[in-house]
């Protein structure tokens, strides 16, 4: 009965900390990878979710994870998830998964029960966790953590003697590929699948098994290296998301350690936490005498100490001795892949890439703790530890709840992080305009060491604050009771970024970079380089103001700069029916809808200018994307209302063929019974 006790104390402490705080919207990259990512819409084919980056159409990193994102779309397109809280219970059920794996590997490891149970207790409850299960891209670290384990417990039944080896490895190595195309991060483990068959079996390790292991290995991690070439060279700032990327080496590696510094605090005493670190929560260190670097420097010497203590033959040989070596060396190869050391990674800092180094650690701690000898005493003290841990998770959680509590985190938590600063000024100008402007004018302060077309975003944000405030200081529906100056001033502003396109920069070099690699490979690049998001801002101005030529231009001028955002094609239309261009609405209105299949609006829009354009089969076949997106009474007036237009037409034209052929596919097409319309009356004049 006691055997069963463990999994019950997990469930309850995984529900009792995630489930009471399930998340209510998408915040974050939640947003960006699962609520709005391209691959995941309905009609999408398998092919570009399997092929494509983990970004979508923009690869701001090469990331490539088909498995997470194949996760999602199951989710989303066959269980009919719409909300974030279904994402984040299923991230909750998976961590429980996660923990209990832990548990057996643990227990596998050490031969004690006590230990196995202290591991997943304190991984369980550890508030590291907050950024795994509430965050919906915490996905990948669950799926390649959870696969991570289970090849390892699918490696401990297979070796010399222990039969069937070869059936369990084939398991082994099928589960760390799940891992590996769920997140990279899991490359590391197969150097502990090795550290413990050395163990276990000393000259005896089955090579012929790792062979084959090593063979299928490198196979996978040549085709992610051939998918990931064909994103091209990444979008993402690393100026801003990851100032380690641009330091020199020395830089570098003392900024890296005194990261660790960090993750240790993290690990041990996690009451210091941020959803983001970018820039300049973690300044550059460039001098050695830092009390960051310092303290990572000993703080790893320490765990380089202990580590190397436990792997001298007289620990190693016990089993205690040998699970602490493992779970150190898990945790201490997990945090090198993502320390910024060797490898620079879209981040500085992450309080979620400690996840699997997390795992060693626990594993580690539960074995010293039953090496202490006494369970009772050290397995009600990680009881008590748990339940502050739990505590501490659980408020955490709330953090993740929606947007504005995650926004007023970040500010709270890493007042120095620009990002943080813009985005949560965007939330709150609605309510409060003057601290928005005032937290703008601090994230301008932090961001000013870096080059001015690094620094266009946000003049563009507070150019669109500007033009939000104007908005309502008068009526909505009214533009011109909006206030004038204040559409002055963003219009100042937006004028100013577009004039940073002819100073080249940093930006400029990375643009030129990309769009040589797109065409090398045939691919769409852009016409022009430039802030794209400033013209359609400036294009936006001039619809408030009236003019819609100008409008149009400024629209078109973006789409030169970025031609796969359907937005830029929806608003160009707009403007361009307004100045009486419908064929050029048209043909904007189809550039969108290749690009994003998804808008209903807009294959409505175009179904109903075709039908004005007298392009009535066309828009028949724009009004059933409308029908396929959503079946409701709109779609049907939408298609009655172009059967009409037609049938109209082609009476005023005298047309009996085609009002029969009309009403004839009416019927055999939609189901719907128009009646013919009546005979014109001739009169003999």
């Amino acid at each position: 009965m006691l055997r069963f006790l463990p999994p019950v104390v997990f469930a309850v402490v995984v529900a009792a900390v995630f489930l009471t705080a399930l998340p209510r919207e998408f915040v974050l990259d939640g947003r960006l990878i699962v609520a709005d990512q391209d691959y995941l819409q309905p009609g999408v084919p398998l092919s570009r979710l399997l092929t494509g980056s983990y970004w979508g159409e923009q690869p701001l990193d090469a990331l490539y994870r088909p498995l997470t994102m194949l996760s999602y779309w199951v989710e989303k397109n066959v269980l009919g998830f719409e909300q974030a809280w279904p994402f984040a219970a299923v991230n909750a059920v998976l961590h429980l998964g996660v923990t209990l794996l832990l548990w057996r590997l643990s227990w596998c490891w050490t031969g004690s029960r006590s230990a196995a149970f202290i591991t997943g207790l304190l991984f369980a409850a550890h508030p590291i966790a907050t950024e795994i299960v509430p965050n919906l891209v915490g996905r990948a670290d669950l799926l390649a953590l959870g696969f991570a384990l289970l090849a390892l417990l699918a490696w401990e039944r297979g070796g010399p003697g222990q039969g069937r080896p070869w059936s369990w490895a084939a398991v082994a190595g099928l589960c760390m590929l799940v891992g590996f195309f769920s997140k990279e991060s899991v490359i590391v483990m197969p150097a502990v699948m090795l550290l413990r068959d050395l163990v276990r079996f000393g000259k005896a390790v089955p090579w012929r098994q790792w062979l084959a292991l090593a063979a299928v290995g490198s196979a996978a991690l040549a085709w992610r290296m051939w998918v990931v070439a064909g994103f091209g060279p990444t979008t993402g700032l690393l100026d801003v998301t990851n100032p380690i990327a641009h330091a020199d080496l020395p830089g570098q590696w003392m900024t890296a350690i005194g990261v660790w510094a960090r993750y240790v605090r993290l690990m041990f005493w996690p009451q210091w936490m941020s959803v983001l670190y970018n820039f300049n929560e973690i300044p550059l260190i460039d001098s050695p005498l830092n009390v960051w670097f310092l303290s990572g420097l000993i703080l790893l010497a320490l765990a380089l100490g202990i580590t190397i203590v436990c792997w001298r033959p007289r620990l190693r040989r016990t089993r205690l001795g040998a699970a602490a070596a493992l779970g150190l060396t898990m945790m201490l190869l997990g945090w090198f892949l993502v320390s910024n050391l060797v490898l620079v990674i879209g981040t500085n800092m992450g309080d979620r890439l400690m996840y699997l180094p997390l795992a060693g650690l626990c594993i580690a701690l539960g074995a010293a703790a039953a090496a202490v000898g006494r369970p009772r005493l050290t397995i009600t003290a990680a009881l008590l530890l748990a339940v502050a841990l739990a505590w501490r998770t659980h408020v955490r959680c709330e953090v993740w709840r929606d947007q504005l509590s995650l926004r007023r985190s970040c500010v709270r938590d890493a007042p120095r992080n620009a990002t943080g600063l813009l985005e949560y000024a965007k939330l709150i100008f609605p309510d409060d305009p003057q601290e928005a402007m005032r937290l703008i004018e601090r994230a301008g302060q932090i961001l000013e060491p870096l080059d001015p077309s690094l620094k266009a975003a946000m003049w563009t944000n507070e150019a669109v604050l500007y033009m939000e405030l104007a908005q309502a200081a008068g009526d909505k529906n009214d533009p011109s009771t909006w206030d004038s100056a204040k559409l002055a001033r963003a219009r100042q502003l937006l004028e100013y970024v577009v004039s940073l396109e002819s100073q080249p920069g940093p930006r400029y070099e990375r643009w030129l970079h990309r769009n040589r690699w797109l065409e090398n490979h045939g691919r769409q690049a852009p016409q022009r380089y430039g802030f794209w998001d400033a013209h359609v801002n400036l294009g936006i101005l001039e619809q408030i103001q009236g003019d819609h030529a100008k409008a149009a231009e400024q629209f078109r001028i973006a789409i030169q700069m970025e031609p796969t955002q359907a937005s830029i094609y929806d608003k160009l239309a707009r403007s361009l029916s307004q100045v009486g261009d419908l064929p050029g609405a048209v043909e904007a209105l189809e550039h969108a809808v290749r690009l994003q299949p998804n808008l209903r609006g807009d294959w409505s829009a175009l179904a109903k200018a075709r039908s004005v354009l007298g392009r009535h089969e066309q828009a028949l076949d724009a009004a059933d994307q409308v029908l396929k997106l959503k079946d409701d009474q709109q779609a049907g007036e939408l298609l009655l209302a172009i059967y009409v237009d037609w049938l109209n037409a082609a009476s005023k034209a005298g047309d009996q063929a085609t009002i029969q052929r009309i009403i004839d596919m009416a019927a055999r097409r939609h189901r719907i019974r128009i009646a013919p319309p009546p005979a014109r009356e001739v009169v003999n004049p």
